[in-house]
């Protein structure tokens, strides 16, 4: 069962290295933003998406129903890279 607080992004790229477990992720890719509706420009979460696509509330945020994801299930070992401005969770 996946918990998650909110649907970040980063300016830069980055890694995830699974060390134990198993992890489900989401990528979403930089074309999808709008469609995650992301805080506005100078918002304290404004790396963050509003809409969660775990909980697709698509009366508040209908633009989600468009954005496709990219899934990716990490073994202990396993390494993905998030390239910059990917959406992931």
């Amino acid at each position: 069962d996946r918990h998650r607080l909110a649907v970040p992004r980063s300016a830069m790229d980055n890694f995830l290295a699974q060390l134990e477990g198993r992890k489900s992720v989401l990528v979403y890719p930089p074309h999808c933003s709008f469609d995650l509706y992301p805080y506005p420009t100078g918002h304290p979460a404004d790396n963050f998406a509003m809409a969660d696509p775990e909980r697709p509330d698509l009366g508040r945020w209908p633009g989600l129903a468009r954005a496709t994801a990219l899934e990716a299930e990490l073994a202990p070992g396993d390494v993905l890279w998030l390239p910059r401005y990917h959406w992931h969770l």
